[in-house]
């Protein structure tokens, strides 16, 4: 990778932590959202990494899915999109908007094991 083309993949994380922020921001004082389209150029295709549903009864927040795929090439692409996210923004999880698999994916603490929420679909 080249110098330009690492520094536009930067530039482009730094900006959808602004936008995310934006929206965060807009959302908490009461003000309209635009809905966005989903996320293009992603790097994989999430709706072929095998996901096992979790139903921790548990957990206040509720049901999530996890994944150790590793043999799949996307599970390896979301992997390495996720550790560059969290390095770039600091946070432990990030939304991914991508049609039906929109939600909150995170690494669990052994760093192998992916994790998600899914966005609840409003009515």
């Amino acid at each position: 990778m080249t110098e330009v083309e690492k520094l536009r993949e930067d530039l482009e994380i730094m900006l959808n932590g602004f936008e995310a922020a934006i929206t965060q921001f807009r959302k908490s004082q009461g003000m309209k959202v635009e809905p966005q389209q989903a996320h293009e150029n992603l790097p994989f295709n999430i709706e072929v990494i095998k996901w096992t549903e979790i139903q921790a009864p548990d957990n206040p927040k509720g049901p999530y899915q996890k994944s150790d795929d590793v043999n799949s090439a996307d599970f390896k692409a979301l992997h390495k999109h996720i550790i560059e996210q969290k390095t770039a923004t600091g946070k432990p999880a990030i939304f991914i908007k991508s049609g039906a698999s929109t939600g909150t994916y995170w690494l669990f603490q052994n760093g192998a094991t992916i994790g998600r929420r899914l966005a609840k679909k409003k009515t």
